[in-house]
């Protein structure tokens, strides 16, 4: 390797798909595939249905057989594969191949995947003179509209509105489209009914619109999102309806009767989910054409025009398209148009076409229809799991010298034919010891920093499955992360996350390794991993006959570049007795074998095939792939249970006490939709109830996977082979990672959680509010903080009206107990062992925070922006806090005015606001008096004996009453207002008032009805005649005048 154009041209180099590699790149690491078969029917999910064409033949065949000369014959080439298996590599090769060495009179039209979005595949047609040069102008202009960039949250919406309205106008039109049976979707009108419902309800469409649902990849295959669309499946599958534990409870508790059945019947049937997904899926079509605004026959107009054109100038038409999921939305169009043939009536002006075309097997097991498979003239399959050793090496070989030389060297040989025998070689700087593959052109090149070894190893056991062994994988997970560790990890090379896998370790090697005390335990882990896969895991020293010697498989030397000790006093084996080589790769067969499997065996297989799909989920996982955590698919479940056993272990493992974290916010957790807290990187849906996100790395993946060996095969113990190691890397992980896991549950945004502050200052307000403080608000302590338990609202009462609003937003629910609760709760302080029984209340910090929310009640944060708290178990009690706080002020306010007025009124009436409870006694002493003398006069006044009865036996309290009336308005510190305000004065002068003003009323009846009797007295003989009311009137003017002098 030359590391210097190595780290300039890795990122160049390294690149999974093939349309953002150049062309002289793509060339250099050209491996020719050799294993391709070929068919004239085929079915992925059934062989039976499969009839193979020939036995499987070289890119070379194929090349020269079907694709470079079809001379007149029409035809459709499939070219089927997993994703990453090379589909789009071949057909890129088919191109560069047909570009140099096509007939004069064949054109060559070749469709990139771009960035594999219907908008970008059609910018790219628009590109090409063919299209450009329409006669149709109205189709181009079509195009070139369907391209406008659309908000992306308007475009979901509308996608998802177009599949609803499809369903709803559904009359059975589009299974009438010549589809087998088999293609048709089982549903009902009346389950049609229930489904647009269904799909109407909002937690339904928010899963529809997730990240990573179904309308959200259509979208991606619509619209240019700026990220590369590569093998979504743009379009419905049954897993889409798989709805969480949440949102059934929630539909169950809200939604309409149809949405509740339909619901169900997902649920509980499986089969069910299939069929709506194949229904909807009937829509694709026309709601992404709708949305783009196409029509139907744009595409097919398209072509056929171009095929129009190219007959008229006697030539022919080749068209390679890299993924028909390009086209997705106008792929039923496309094909009409490629299968059209230029025989038969009507179509005599039409060119021959000659179409290669890539699918995935997802895609075309899932949507390619019964009718469009009887078309195609050839299937071109890419199996997985294909490579020998051979190929494997020249693979890794070419990648690592494409990388090690710069640009115009390849640009060069490519400009020059990319002859094999013209290959350039890069110069070696680095790895000049190392081992060497030979091209079949006798070209040398270095494999540094692989060994052969290495290579078959990592293949092997990190690509566990036919699915994760494609050359994409391989970039991923052997080539990059190896590379990118030589270039700028050397020191720590190989890195210890790849680990040693089951199959290719040395108990004898490991103990050896980890006796040693010259070194620490990284240096041990690596020199561990490096004798395991990239030598032979031998406890031994092989010597050759040229007296090197090979210790653990790997040559001496090699050790010291990487700071790496040579292991001693080893077993020496000469080289001539050494007769096992390294068993090579080879395609995975199935064999039928016969064999007496004991019950246990047969429990440990599966736990180990079980195991195994789970580790190749969790290897895409952390090559940046979603994982579907909470699915029930076999290869997901036991992450998902990994997942939940993670978390539980975290309760139990940190001692969250010591780390400040209060044994009530956990609960708060448990009880709240984060009860499983701990989430992981890229999941596909969830992570909005996760607090703690667990990276995708390959340390993490060994966390994981040690849950879900600890569960499987030691059924919830460390008690399996190597359950000490795995243990031991829990334990590590744990502390290493204990500080953000507390951070996580603790923390908001922008600080500390702190609702068990928001739970102190309700209760404080509660107490302020319901009248239980007997103090001024200085003097109030935690003491009587918690002896103030809860009381209950007076059913009568003389506050304002905003001031009961208040009131009755307190105990409107059970929050103002909760609050209480929690506070006591929150700092109550466990002592003995774990779980122990003896609980105190830690008064300390208990105290602490009583001054801290007594000093700061009114103007505690509680703005969203800044305090919003994601567990609402927390956040409810800011919430209520808020509507509390928000409140005060209009209460006091209201309070204020109206006690003003009261006084005011008593001023006016007595000409004093208040008076003392020996002057009250003597006042209605001579109101009484009063009532009496009227009476006597024969005047008319009610006398209510028990109003004044009630003032009199109520004195004290409405003397104490008109003082703190009095304090209230002359306060200026708010809380001690709210104190005394909270006794309610006014209803305790609520009777004297009463009485007072019936006096004073009363008072001015009987002095009407004076002046009235006075008014019938005549003047006579010179002077006034004798009233015979003298005697009467003088006593009501002493009592008058005794009223006037007892009150001022």
């Amino acid at each position: 390797m030359n590391t210097e154009i190595a780290k300039k041209r890795i990122n160049e180099v390294l690149r999974p798909d093939t349309m953002t590699t150049s062309r002289s790149d793509f060339l250099a690491t050209h491996v020719a595939v050799n294993n391709i078969e070929l068919y004239s029917k085929f079915d992925p999910t059934d062989s039976s249905r499969s009839v193979r064409f020939q036995e499987a033949k070289s890119e070379e065949d194929v090349l020269n057989q079907f694709v470079l000369h079809p001379e007149e014959n029409h035809q459709l080439l499939l070219v089927v594969g997993e994703s990453g298996a090379g589909k789009s590599h071949l057909i890129r090769w088919f191109n560069e191949r047909l570009l140099n060495e096509r007939p004069d009179d064949e054109v060559i039209l070749f469709v990139r995947r771009s960035d594999n979005t219907l908008k970008g595949t059609i910018k790219q047609l628009l590109d090409k003179p063919e299209i450009s040069s329409l006669a149709n102008k109205e189709v181009y202009k079509r195009l070139v509209e369907a391209t406008a960039v659309i908000d992306e949250n308007k475009l979901k919406g509308e996608i998802l509105s177009k599949f609803i309205l499809e369903v709803e106008q559904d009359e059975d039109k589009y299974e009438d489209d010549g589809s087998a049976d088999e293609d048709r979707a089982n549903v009902s009108p009346n389950e049609k009914r229930k489904l647009v419902a269904f799909l109407k309800y909002k937690k339904v469409q928010s899963k529809m619109l997730e990240i990573d649902g179904p309308i959200d990849r259509i979208y991606m295959k619509v619209a240019q999102s700026g990220k590369v669309a590569s093998d979504i499946e743009a379009f419905f599958v049954a897993d889409d309806f798989e709805l969480s534990d949440d949102a059934v409870e929630d539909i169950e508790e809200n939604a309409d009767k149809d949405t509740i059945k339909m619901a169900r019947k997902l649920q509980l049937n499986p089969e069910k989910k299939d069929a709506i997904a194949k229904y909807l899926n009937q829509f694709l079509d026309v709601v992404i054409q709708r949305c783009s605004g196409l029509e139907s026959g744009d595409f097919e107009e398209i072509f056929k025009n171009i095929r129009r054109t190219l007959k008229k100038d006697g030539k022919r038409l080749t068209i390679l398209i890299e993924d028909i999921t390009s086209f997705t939305g106008v792929n039923a169009a496309l094909l009409n148009a490629l299968t059209t043939e230029h025989t038969g009536y009507g179509n005599e002006d039409l060119c021959r076409i000659s179409s290669v075309i890539g699918i995935t097997s997802g895609y075309f097991k899932d949507t390619f229809k019964t009718n469009y498979r009887d078309r195609v003239s050839l299937y071109i399959n890419l199996p997985n799991d294909v490579f020998n050793d051979e190929y494997l090496f020249e693979f890794v070989a070419r990648y690592l010298n494409s990388m090690s030389l710069e640009t115009d060297v390849l640009t060069q040989w490519m400009t020059d034919g990319a002859l094999p025998e013209k290959y350039p070689v890069h110069n070696v700087t680095e790895g000049k010891e190392w081992e060497y593959y030979s091209t079949a052109a006798g070209k040398k090149l270095c494999l540094y920093p692989f060994t052969k070894s290495a290579i078959r190893n990592l293949y092997k056991f990190r690509l566990s499955t036919k699915q994760l062994r494609t050359p994409r994988y391989i970039l991923q997970y052997i080539i990059e992360p190896v590379v990118k560790d030589a270039l700028y990890r050397l020191d720590s090379f190989p890195n210890i996350e790849l680990k040693p896998y089951n199959g290719n370790d040395s108990s004898a090697l490991r103990t050896r390794i980890f006796n040693l005390t010259t070194i620490d335990d990284d240096t041990k882990e690596r020199l561990y991993l490096f004798t395991c896969i990239w030598g032979n895991a031998q406890d031994n020293v092989i010597v050759l006959d040229d007296g090197r010697k090979l210790v653990a498989g790997i040559p001496e030397s090699i050790y010291g570049e990487f700071g790496l000790p040579v292991l001693t006093n080893m077993t020496i084996v000469k080289a001539s007795s050494v007769v096992k080589p390294a068993t090579p790769i080879a395609p995975v067969k199935t064999v039928a074998v016969t064999k007496t499997v004991k019950p246990q065996e047969v429990t440990n297989e599966t736990s180990i095939k079980r195991i195994n799909n789970a580790i190749d989920a969790l290897n895409k996982w952390v090559g940046g792939s979603k994982i579907n955590v909470g699915a029930t698919t076999d290869n997901i479940v036991l992450v998902s249970n990994a997942r939940d056993e993670i978390t539980k272990y975290t309760l139990s493992a940190i001692n969250w006490q010591s780390e400040g974290v209060s044994p009530d916010t956990l609960a708060k957790i448990s009880n709240s939709k984060y009860k499983n807290f701990i989430g992981f990187e890229n999941q596909s849906s969830g992570l909005d109830r996760v607090l703690y996100v667990i990276q995708a790395s390959r340390k993490n993946q060994e966390i994981i996977e040690a849950f879900i060996r600890w569960s499987e095969l030691g059924n919830k113990t460390w008690n399996f082979e190597n359950g000490d190691y795995f243990a031991l890397a829990v334990e590590t992980w744990t502390e290493k990672n204990k500080a953000n896991i507390v951070k996580a549950i603790k923390s908001l945004e922008n600080g500390e959680c702190s609702y068990q502050e928001y739970a102190f200052g309700l209760e404080m307000l509660r107490q302020v509010f319901f009248g239980q403080l007997d103090c001024q608000w200085k003097k109030y302590s935690s003491d009587m903080f918690i002896d103030n338990d809860i009381c209950g609202k007076s059913e009568q009462s003389e506050h304002s009206s905003d001031w009961n609003r208040l009131l009755h937003t307190f105990i409107s629910t059970d929050k103002h107990k909760e609050s209480r609760k929690v506070v006591l709760q929150y700092y109550n302080l466990i002592q003995g062992t774990r779980g122990g029984t003896k609980i105190y209340l830690n008064r300390p910090e208990f105290d602490d925070m009583f001054a801290k929310i007594k000093k700061s009640l009114l103007t505690l944060d509680y703005d969203e922006k800044n305090k919003k708290d994601v567990v609402t178990t927390r956040d409810e009690f800011r919430v209520q806090f808020e509507k509390i706080a928000s409140r005060i002020e209009k209460a006091y306010r209201s309070e204020l005015q109206k006690i003003q007025e009261a006084h005011d009124e008593i001023k006016k009436l007595l000409g004093v606001p208040s008076i003392k409870s020996t002057e009250l006694l003597e006042l209605v002493e001579k109101i009484k008096g009063y009532y009496d003398e009227v009476n006597k006069a024969q005047l008319f006044a009610s006398y209510d004996s028990n109003l004044i009865g009630k003032v009199k036996t109520k004195r004290a309290d409405i003397s104490k009453a008109l003082e703190d009336i009095e304090k209230i308005i002359a306060e200026k510190d708010i809380l001690e207002a709210l104190i005394l305000m909270s006794y309610d004065p006014l209803k305790s002068i609520e009777d004297f008032r009463t009485l007072i003003n019936k006096v004073v009323k009363d008072m001015d009846n009987v002095n009407g009805q004076i002046k009235k009797k006075s008014g019938g007295f005549n003047e006579e003989a010179g002077g006034f005649k004798e009233s015979p009311y003298e005697n009467e009137k003088k006593i009501i003017e002493e009592c008058i005048e005794l009223y006037e002098r007892t009150v001022g």
